[in-house]
């Protein structure tokens, strides 16, 4: 199936194609961090009669192409990524917009749990332990999230690594975390 999907989209999406299909576009650019600029576009094509597989899917509307293009503002360095998706939606900006919220949550999380608890060094692999540690490593930053500590420390919110270091320090503030289990 992506394979066909991938085949559909190889093909120049002008308006001609894109009417023939009914594919919605939609473009934006955003400036992300670190001197880059992204350009984003979205197509949806909400006619997927020529999907051999489409029956497989409940509440298949369409099926989609994500174009990222990133250029490095100082050296003018471009790259680009396609990534492909099945959806429910009809409306190209909804998805347009679920797209970028999907990896927002994923890309954050991700961060935070390498960021704040060094999961990518952790060496655990024997049978179940690695899982284990990663949902205890979740129920860490939702704790983490949700203690406030103003009435213990002058500023009134902290980020998530300032609260585990104050964790570590202060018995009042780990006895506080500990109270919300």
């Amino acid at each position: 199936m992506h394979r066909d999907v991938k085949e559909f989209f190889e093909h120049p999406c002008d308006d001609a194609y894109c009417q023939c299909y009914n594919i919605q576009r939609e473009e934006y650019s955003i400036e992300i961090g670190h001197g880059r600029i992204e350009k984003r576009t979205c197509y949806l094509c909400g006619n997927s009669d020529w999907l051999s597989e489409k029956d497989a899917w409940k509440n298949l509307n369409g099926v989609g192409m994500l174009v990222c293009e990133r250029t490095v503002k100082k050296t003018g360095k471009k790259s680009v990524e396609q990534r492909y998706f099945l959806t429910s939606l009809r409306d190209v900006q909804k998805t347009a917009f679920a797209m970028r919220a999907h990896w927002g949550i994923e890309n954050n999380l991700h961060w935070v749990l390498d960021a704040i608890l060094d999961e990518d060094y952790c060496l655990v692999r024997k049978d179940n332990a690695a899982a284990n540690l990663s949902v205890l490593r979740k129920i860490v930053l939702n704790i983490l999230g949700q203690v406030d500590f103003s009435d213990i420390v002058k500023a009134k919110k902290k980020p998530l690594l300032h609260k585990q270091h104050l964790c570590n320090k202060r018995d009042d503030c780990l006895d506080r975390v500990l109270q919300l289990l």
